[in-house]
């Protein structure tokens, strides 16, 4: 993990001052992982406990060692990714900040709102809208959400951070290798997607998809681009675009890869999920027609 400096140098003020905001920060990026309140309490007593027990300088190194076999990885590695601290106490000192605490109160309180995909009507506009934009400028646009569409990617955690040089070694070997939220290696079948990596690696000399996106190897910004677009496609679309989100098209190549399939092991490893539970989140969505549709024959013989 890189240590990049953020507190040397700063009065305590001040110290306090990027405590308090980093923590907020923090806060909504546990949440946004999907972890519950009460399970981000639980990380981060972990955090709290590996920090003291390993001591300064090696909580990396603990990071990486036998914990990351446990169902404990993603959150660790969601921490271990996020938090480029000076030393372990900053850490620990973020940790017990009461920001952190007072951002968490009241969390889960709530079920949390299932993602629902698209249906087919929303999905055939959706497309119809996409396929526009191919060739037009921003050149970025057709490929990206494409790819999202077609193999599941997180926007900004899989797309954004993806390599020219990855994407090239996919080509040619027919998979694309990407790293999990919980640090696994996970192998996706690029054919599906292959003529918009192609579009992609044409709209000019870039290293990373962010940098395509954004002109600098920024995850984060290149996302909000990817969040804009996608926006904008479901209105031109005639979709309620403030239902409509990068994340909302994983969740509906989960769909159709499930109706296609049934086969929830498989879109589980389409996915890269390392639990059924997570994968069958995905696949709850908004299921009353079908229901409906059961109860009127659930008595036929």
């Amino acid at each position: 993990m890189a240590q990049t400096p953020r507190y040397s140098e700063k009065s305590t003020a001040q110290h306090d001052r990027n405590l308090m905001t980093t923590s907020r920060r923090f806060a909504k990026y546990l949440s946004d992982q999907g972890l519950a309140k009460s399970t981000i309490y639980v990380y981060i007593g972990y955090l709290k406990a590996a920090i003291r027990t390993v001591g300064t300088g090696s909580l990396t190194g603990y990071l990486d060692g036998d914990i990351a076999a446990t169902t404990r990885a993603s959150a660790y590695t969601a921490i271990k990714h996020w938090a480029e601290f000076t030393s372990d106490e900053d850490l620990l000192a973020e940790l017990n900040h009461p920001t952190l605490r007072k951002s968490l109160k009241g969390r889960g309180k709530r079920a949390s709102k299932v993602t629902r995909p698209m249906t087919g009507d929303e999905l055939d506009a959706f497309l119809k809208t996409l396929e526009r934009t191919k060739g037009r400028s921003p050149e970025w646009v057709w490929p990206c959400v494409t790819i999202l569409l077609r193999l599941g990617l997180r926007a900004r955690v899989d797309l954004c951070r993806l390599r020219r040089a990855e994407i090239t070694e996919g080509l040619r070997s027919g998979r694309l290798q990407l790293e999990t939220k919980g640090g696994r290696m996970r192998a996706v079948p690029i054919s599906p997607a292959k003529e918009a990596f192609s579009e992609l690696l044409r709209t000019g000399k870039w290293e990373t998809v962010a940098e395509a996106i954004v002109g600098i190897d920024d995850p984060k910004r290149a996302y909000e681009e990817i969040y804009k677009a996608v926006k904008g496609l479901a209105k031109a679309a005639g979709i309620d675009h403030k239902e409509v989100h990068p994340h909302r098209l994983r969740h509906t190549a989960a769909h159709r890869l499930w109706e296609k399939t049934k086969d929830i092991l498989k879109v589980r490893d389409f996915l890269g999920h390392a639990h059924v539970a997570t994968t069958e989140r995905y696949l709850r969505g908004d299921r009353t027609d079908e229901i409906g549709a059961d109860l009127e024959d659930m008595y036929d013989r």
